[in-house]
């Protein structure tokens, strides 16, 4: 995934949680027929789920702008993080809600611009990141979907 992404994006890397949460979310996925079916991880959940519970998991505002060298200090709970972050975006809101246009606004932005800063701007305009941080959270630990 990180080589696909990295070329894909022009030669550039997305911020850390895009690249590793969504190679962790994608690792996952398992090929039946012509589908690739991506459930929960469970190392993964179980670790976001108890820092979640114990309010030791990092905010998503400093999350979705931490550097290599910051994801990679507390790699247990980030690669945690990234994952869950990516499966939410990818599965925990319905079509059609705004937020089902996160990822794809952020990787259309990163590829027409090179720049990340932008493309982050782009993806969460708009969006009220502790409502965000709250469904999330609410979606990790007792898998509400977030209604359109």
């Amino acid at each position: 995934f990180h080589q696909y992404i990295y070329y894909a994006c022009g030669e550039i890397n997305p911020h850390i949680w895009y690249n590793e949460g969504h190679a962790d979310y994608y690792g996952g996925a398992e090929v039946i027929g012509s589908r690739a079916l991506i459930r929960p991880n469970r190392a993964r959940i179980d670790t976001i789920r108890g820092a979640l519970r114990a309010g030791t998991y990092v905010p998503l505002p400093a999350f979705l702008r931490y550097s290599q060298q910051q994801y990679y200090a507390n790699a247990s709970l980030c690669y945690a993080q990234g994952w869950s972050l990516a499966y939410f975006l990818n599965q925990g809101i319905e079509a059609g809600h705004p937020w089902s246009r996160i990822v794809p606004t952020y990787y259309k932005t990163l590829v027409e611009t090179g720049d990340g800063e932008k493309a982050l701007q782009a993806a969460f305009q708009q969006v009220d990141l502790g409502a965000l941080d709250a469904a999330w959270k609410e979606f990790i630990i007792d898998k509400r979907m977030v209604r359109a």
